[in-house]
């Protein structure tokens, strides 16, 4: 295996990807807190990903966020059929008027940002999506139960 000036070695890549996304989670206890509400696709709930004990810690830490007052959890039911975020995951990052919202958009190349009219698209599949998920209540008995029958 070659590796050629400027690009990352897999490790590296890995070390990178992991330090991001642990970086990323830290924005849950941001003060003042900023309203997240994350939309998960009820097949995720038992994919498992690094095992599943990894799988099993990973929903027992979603049941503790639910908790948080300013951090929303819903769940899109299998059922829902096809729906507008099959094409792969997105944020919409709502900020006070004036300022329209932002689009960011996790690809294999990197992340893009879409803003203007095409962001507002976003925004409207991101509230199309919430109609279709269960209710905070009912995603959270989703999430526990899926993680107490987790062998």
């Amino acid at each position: 295996m070659r590796h050629m000036e400027g690009e990352q070695t897999p490790m590296l890549r890995i070390d990178n990807l992991l330090r991001e996304h642990a970086t990323r989670q830290l924005v849950l206890n941001d003060k003042p807190p900023i309203r997240y509400t994350a939309i998960l696709e009820e097949s995720v709930l038992s994919r498992p990903i690094g095992g599943p004990m990894v799988l099993q810690a990973q929903l027992e830490q979603l049941t503790r966020l639910v908790a948080l007052p300013h951090l929303t959890v819903l769940v899109l039911p299998s059922q829902s059929g096809p729906h507008q975020g099959m094409d792969g995951p997105f944020t919409v990052c709502r900020m006070q008027r004036p300022n329209p919202p932002v689009a960011l958009l996790d690809q294999l190349a990197g992340r893009a940002v879409v803003e203007a009219s095409a962001a507002e698209r976003y925004d409207t599949a991101f509230d199309n999506l919430k109609s279709l998920a269960l209710d905070p209540a009912q995603s959270l008995e989703l999430i526990t139960k899926t993680a107490e029958h987790i062998a």
